[in-house]
């Protein structure tokens, strides 16, 4: 398989064919889309379980539970 563009999982949002951050290029980086890019999708998965992660600990502090990661 050959090698996604984005190198480590992020793409310039300014310029979508090149990896983030590249040359002299300011603009904001985001995560990789190309469904064959293995870092990208280790990326969004792992920030999918620190969302899912953060969702619990807030709905048990506002319902006065125990932190439920321990």
């Amino acid at each position: 398989m050959k090698a996604c563009h984005c190198i480590d999982g992020w793409i310039c949002d300014t310029h979508p064919d090149r990896p983030w951050p590249h040359d002299s290029c300011t603009g904001p980086g985001t995560l990789c889309i190309n469904p064959q890019c293995v870092v990208g999708r280790v990326l969004r998965a792992e920030l999918a379980d620190q969302r899912q992660d953060s969702d619990r600990l807030r709905t048990a502090q506002q319902l006065g539970l125990r932190d439920p990661r321990n």
